[in-house]
């Protein structure tokens, strides 16, 4: 006699696969419904499209296949390139954050090197012979002023 528990259980599997994946285009198309509703006009390629992809959303939203083909052009053409600006390297302050050195005070210390410099040739200290490495002040052997 043929085994039927087996292939009812892989139905069943294959059945809820479909579920989940039903529930995960929904919810995409739930997502770009509410950022199509709240983003303001400017954001688009042009002001008047807005209503336009909120009736395509809906509409996607009554049936299944198209759903995701809106959703997703929805997500590539006003989403993505209305995202937030892109985080720019970060950059020291100006010398006392905008306020002008005041007379007397020494000049800033030289930038480090960038990454990936060579390190700067090793020296030897008067006072103990220890190595430093060029541009040290003190001897980190013995403390005393290079």
């Amino acid at each position: 006699m043929p085994n039927y528990g087996s292939m009812s259980s892989s139905v069943s599997g294959f059945f809820a696969i479909i579920v989940l994946l039903g529930f995960a285009v929904l919810a995409f198309d739930v997502w770009m419904l509410v950022d199509a509703i709240q983003r303001p006009p400017e954001q688009y390629p042009s002001p008047d499209q807005k209503t336009v992809w909120i009736i395509g959303l809906i509409v996607g939203l009554a049936t299944a296949f198209p759903a995701i083909i809106v959703a997703i052009a929805y997500y590539v053409i006003v989403r993505k390139p209305a995202g937030p600006p892109r985080p720019v390297a970060w950059s020291p302050p100006p010398q006392g954050y905008g306020a002008p050195p005041t007379p007397g005070t020494p000049p800033p210390a030289a930038p480090p090197p960038p990454a990936g410099a060579a390190a700067p040739p090793l020296l030897n200290c008067r006072n103990c012979g220890a190595k430093l490495i060029a541009g040290a002040r003190f001897c980190h052997s013995c403390g005393a002023v290079v």
